[in-house]
């Protein structure tokens, strides 16, 4: 059985979108203490996903969906694309890759 190449970045992803509707559930019920856990958590695997590279259009979804999730935790409104932000270099990263990858599909 052949693994995916985004196996990983595929399973955070999973965990990451179990710990966001917590956090959500939680946020409803003002459980703070559980939900700045459910947050603290979902912080770290989200960092996680920023730290692997995606292979397929596949993890470049789950690459996006933690981006969105870092832009919201910081409750932007636009993109300002300064030197220094973590995000805003991870979603130029990204664009890059999700490029790279069109291209080799356009070879094939």
């Amino acid at each position: 059985m052949s693994v995916h190449p985004d196996a990983e970045l595929q399973r955070l992803g999973r965990d990451l979108e179990l710990l966001l509707r917590a956090d959500a559930v939680l946020s409803e019920c003002n459980d703070y203490d559980s939900r700045h856990s459910a947050h603290a958590r979902a912080v770290k695997v989200m960092r996680a996903i920023h730290r692997l590279q995606p292979s397929t259009f596949e993890g470049v979804a789950v690459k996006l969906r933690a981006l969105c999730f870092d832009f919201a935790d910081f409750d932007r409104s636009k993109l300002t694309l300064k030197d220094g932000d973590v995000a805003e270099q991870q979603l130029g990263r990204l664009m890059m890759h999700v490029h790279q990858m069109a291209k080799r599909r356009a070879r094939s």
